[in-house]
């Protein structure tokens, strides 16, 4: 398990890279960025997170094969400037929505998959933008793509 600073996950400034880790029952996110760090998250595992599984702000973040899972919170979040490119992330049964864009982040989603999850599969808020391409949402409580 990888620990970085404050709590699992939590990484701020420099480079980084966590794969094939696991962030479970915790009291905030699973994994969190913040301020200048460039990181690279690969098949990681959040699930039963008190906060989002993933929670990206103000970072250039690749996310690529990671599971965020049966969270309180939604199982992806960028917001402030956070960017970056996330690709074949699954979120499945969040209470929140599956991936959440707001604030003025930009990533660039392809090919993930947001599934069951109590809010939206995929949503931008505010001034959030970005690219989206083949990616689905399945079963989810409200709108599969929403953009308010």
């Amino acid at each position: 398990m990888l620990c970085v600073i404050v709590r699992c996950g939590f990484m701020r400034g420099g480079s980084s890279a966590a794969s094939y880790n696991t962030a479970q029952n915790n009291g905030l996110a699973g994994f969190e960025t913040n301020g200048t760090a460039t990181v690279k998250l690969t098949r990681n595992t959040a699930q039963n997170n008190q906060d989002p599984g993933f929670l990206i702000r103000g970072a250039a973040t690749e996310l690529t094969r990671n599971t965020s899972k049966d969270n309180a919170g939604a199982g992806f979040v960028w917001f402030d400037q956070a960017s970056g490119v996330a690709s074949y992330n699954s979120a499945q049964n969040n209470q929140n929505s599956g991936f959440v864009i707001s604030g003025s982040a930009a990533p660039e989603l392809r090919g993930n998959t947001s599934t069951g999850n109590a809010g939206a599969g995929f949503v931008w808020f505010q001034k959030a933008s970005g690219v989206a391409s083949n990616n689905t949402a399945q079963n989810n409580q409200n709108a599969g793509f929403s953009f308010l």
